[in-house]
């Protein structure tokens, strides 16, 4: 996961970048406003890879999606995520081997239905975030530029 967070903040298209990501195969593809005055958001993704690249407005990489299997119909991601862990990893083992999340929610209802609770840990230039789905499994892991992080 390492490399993929190097890739934070640089244009797809950087050498350095470009070989990273050469094995994902992504496919460009550009999300129309959702509503009058916004932009359109741009990604490069792999469903078969189970990763999604969100980019900025100048094209850089703003925010990286690893998914679950079956998270929004990608397949789960293969490579590595770090200090051991893995999709099967629970929202106890991921706090025990990080530690205390940053910030956090418990498993609970929106508006927007059901969730499994999330787990957030910021860095001097990152942040990665832990989606939980409603059984309690890694659904998401969110990895995205520090000025991109909501508060």
């Amino acid at each position: 996961m390492d490399e993929l967070i190097a890739t934070l903040g640089s244009k797809p298209e950087a050498p350095a970048t470009a070989h990273t990501l050469a094995p994902y195969l992504l496919a460009a593809h550009t999300q129309a406003p959702l509503e009058a005055g916004m932009a359109a958001v741009r990604y490069l993704s792999s469903m078969t890879q189970g990763i999604q690249l969100q980019l900025d407005a100048r094209g850089a990489i703003q925010t990286i999606f690893l998914h679950g299997a079956g998270k929004d119909d990608f397949s789960q991601y293969g490579g590595v995520l770090g200090h051991g862990l893995s999709f099967a990893s629970s929202r106890a083992e991921i706090e025990a081997v990080l530690g205390a999340p940053d910030r956090g929610a418990s498993p609970g209802r929106t508006l927007l239905g059901a969730h499994g609770g999330w787990l957030r840990y910021d860095h001097a230039t990152h942040s990665v975030h832990f989606s939980f789905d409603v059984a309690g499994g890694l659904a998401l892991v969110t990895i995205l530029a520090a000025e991109a992080r909501t508060e």
